[in-house]
């Protein structure tokens, strides 16, 4: 339980360096304020037990900051190239399906694999090199976008917008 209030407060961090960056900044402060109410609301309905709801809660949570850290790195792109949000980013969701099963609607855990398959490929089309680590050099300016640089900008922004659009699906749960 620790280590998943550890790595959520970490995500918190990212979460809110993405509230200042975000276009949609009223949305974001919205989420953040409802999943602090939410855990306030777990942390008072524990009473020594484990409770269904407040780990269902913190499941969804757990999801939405995984892919808001995903979403901010891919951003962070758009301005310029930050090798390091992609190194600290999620690899991949670290909720098992069974979880995400017992938490989400079909239509929503096929949103949130739509998410995840979306970061996968731009990472492999993008960001790793052929023996499978992250690039540290691109060609170009990211102000050219026939360059390699001003290419990964623009497809960051396409797929910032993506996510945004399926952020909103998985959050309005």
């Amino acid at each position: 339980m620790l280590i998943i209030i550890l790595i959520s407060c970490l995500f918190v961090v990212q979460v809110l360096v993405f509230i200042f960056l975000s276009k949609k900044l009223d949305r974001i402060k919205t989420i953040i304020l409802t999943l602090s109410k939410k855990e306030e609301e777990a942390k008072e309905a524990q009473d020594g037990e484990p409770d269904e709801d407040a780990w269902e809660e913190e499941m969804k949570r757990t999801v939405e900051l995984q892919c808001l850290a995903v979403r901010n790195a891919v951003y962070k792109q758009t301005i310029d190239l930050h090798k390091k949000e992609i190194e600290y980013a999620p690899r991949k969701l670290t909720v098992p399906d069974q979880s995400l099963a017992a938490l989400y609607s079909e239509e929503q855990r096929k949103t949130i694999h739509a998410f995840w398959t979306a970061y996968e490929r731009y990472l492999q089309n993008h960001w790793y090199t052929d023996s499978g680590k992250i690039k540290t050099v691109f060609k170009g300016q990211t102000t050219d976008p026939d360059s390699e640089a001003g290419k990964l900008t623009g497809v960051s922004k396409q797929l910032t917008a993506y996510f945004d659009t399926l952020l909103e699906d998985i959050m309005d749960a």
